[in-house]
């Protein structure tokens, strides 16, 4: 079988997924990626072709990719993400008309940055692909009720585990000094994208609190999509900005490794469940995590903690008990790593190969 796998920003946690997935797939069928120029992940091991196609004029490239396709058609087109989805639209469109079988995989049921015609757009976007891919229960619940008519096309099939990160750690006490962190304070990361649905204030209110029982920082470490202004005011407004540490722009797979490495808790106060890739990766080093709403990644009480979501006094009360309790905090930590190895990339390449091979 002839697979090609469209993901066109080459960074972040879709392209990491998507390497993964492509690596394993590859194992069993013929796989060709469709990416950025500037690919993040040159310098990984892969065994699937890589075709450089997007750069920075996207509707030009997006016509290159066509002809691409029609040149070589092949059995799958699975696309990862749509950068520009009033230009990716007729794309779609095209391709659904010469009969090719489209595969979308939605890690967020619609973008976070909306606009006024995102939910109609995205509406004809899930009528003409074959089938969408969900990576929980929640995320296919959320996909029903929002589109009632993808009930039939849609499926479950997990995110695999991101070991590849492991070859980027170095140690905690290394990784600690490179942040200026105190070697007597305890951590807390925040890590990836930042906007309002990420629900950081939360966390920031929830630190305010926790500061005043356990000596700790506060790592806010990602790329903001909005405006942080007001984010930034409230770490002023509570005087707790001498403890917060920031890194604010996009953290490449080279540097991420070490903020996941200083941290003893990874905190991901969504207002939306979509903390699957994050959570993945914090259990990958072994790091219990805190999540808001419903979790089929965490553990509540074993792996970490999911509490209620909009809630700082939640967020408080589940930090301190981590920080508080070093044996728990280890044991926590050490069942999220068996976790991420039982995750296997191998099984879920045969769950999206027999998706390929449905008939419906």
């Amino acid at each position: 079988m002839k697979v090609v796998v469209i993901e066109p920003c080459g960074r972040g946690g879709v392209c990491h997924h998507t390497h993964q997935l492509c690596n394993a797939l590859a194992r069993i069928a013929d796989v060709t990626l469709i990416t950025s120029k500037n690919h993040e992940l040159n310098n990984l091991r892969k065994n699937f072709e890589i075709k450089k196609a997007f750069d920075t004029t996207y509707l030009f490239d997006v016509i290159g990719v066509f002809r691409w396709l029609i040149k070589e058609r092949a059995d799958i087109i699975h696309f990862q993400m749509l950068k520009v989805p009033l230009f990716d639209w007729p794309l779609l469109r095209l391709l659904k008309l010469l009969d090719f079988k489209l595969i979308y995989t939605a890690h967020n049921v619609i973008p976070h940055d909306q606009r006024f015609y995102t939910k109609f757009l995205f509406s004809k976007i899930y009528s003409l692909v074959d089938h969408i891919i969900v990576h929980t229960k929640n995320d296919e619940q959320e996909m029903v009720n929002m589109f009632e008519s993808s009930r039939q096309k849609v499926c479950v099939i997990p995110s695999g585990s991101y070991l590849f990160f492991e070859g980027e750690t170095v140690s905690k006490e290394a990784a600690m000094k490179e942040l200026g962190i105190p070697s007597d304070f305890k951590t807390v990361l925040f890590f990836g994208y930042i906007s309002e649905n990420k629900g950081i204030r939360y966390l920031i209110e929830a630190f305010a609190g926790v500061t005043k029982k356990v000596p700790c920082k506060l790592v806010i470490a990602g790329e903001p999509v909005e405006d942080f202004s007001t984010c930034a005011s409230l770490i002023s407004k509570l005087g707790i900005a001498q403890d917060v540490i920031m890194d604010l722009g996009y953290i490449p797979l080279d540097k991420a490794g070490r903020y996941f490495t200083s941290a003893d808790v990874v905190v991901l106060p969504y207002i939306k469940s979509y903390h699957d890739v994050m959570a993945r990766t914090a259990h990958v080093f072994g790091k219990p995590v805190i999540v808001t709403g419903k979790s089929e990644i965490v553990e509540d009480g074993t792996s970490g903690y999911v509490v209620k979501p909009k809630s700082s006094a939640e967020l408080e009360s589940a930090i301190v008990k981590i920080l508080s309790d070093d044996e728990m905090r280890g044991e926590m930590g050490r069942h999220a790593k068996r976790l991420a190895e039982a995750n296997s990339w191998d099984e879920i390449a045969k769950r999206t190969m027999k998706l390929y091979n449905s008939n419906s």
